[in-house]
Formats: C-alpha cells, structure tokens, sequence
C-alpha cells in the first residue's frame, strides 16, 4: 500500500465536505487498531524532515543517497472511546 500525500489528504477531507453531509467544522478524529478499534482525538499536527530509511535506498542508485522529505505526522491527543461497529465496517475491520 502506498503511502497518502498530504495532497490526497486535503482532496478526499474537500471532497467529503463539498458532497454534502460534513461541514468544514466537522470534528476529526483517528480510527485506531483495528482488530479492537478505538476512536482517538487529534492533539497536533506538524510537519517533519526525515531521511528514508536505509533498505528503501535503492543500492544501484548513482546519485547517493535519497534526499530527506517531509512527512506530516497527526499525533493522537487522547483516546475517546471505543470505535463503533458501524464505523469500523465501514473501513472492513469487522
């Protein structure tokens, strides 16, 4: 599975917003775990540059080593409670 853009984020947030049903003061929350499913809040979001991990450079590279990227990280404030059974079959975990 290949990892989502911040991009892709912001899209697929826009698009729930503008197909109705969501307002753009939505609360947000994290899907956690999902063989026992929690449903966090979000404390901080933030950007960091970090370097790829060793075994993803590829050795027959010529140009070195990959340069450093940026991820955003969304860091969990607290868990608010168990994820319904609803919702986490709506992501396939049930």
């Amino acid at each position: 599975m290949q990892d989502m853009t911040l991009d892709e984020l912001i899209e697929r947030l826009t698009d729930l917003r503008d197909r109705g049903g969501v307002s753009g003061d939505s609360v947000v929350r994290i899907a956690h775990q999902p063989t026992y499913p929690f449903e966090l809040s979000i404390g901080h979001v933030e950007a960091v540059a970090v370097e790829p991990p060793e075994d993803e450079e590829d050795p027959e590279d010529e140009e070195g080593p990959k340069d450093v990227v940026s991820v955003v990280y969304i860091a969990e404030r607290a868990q608010v409670g168990y994820l319904s059974s609803e919702t986490a079959g709506l992501f396939g975990w049930r």
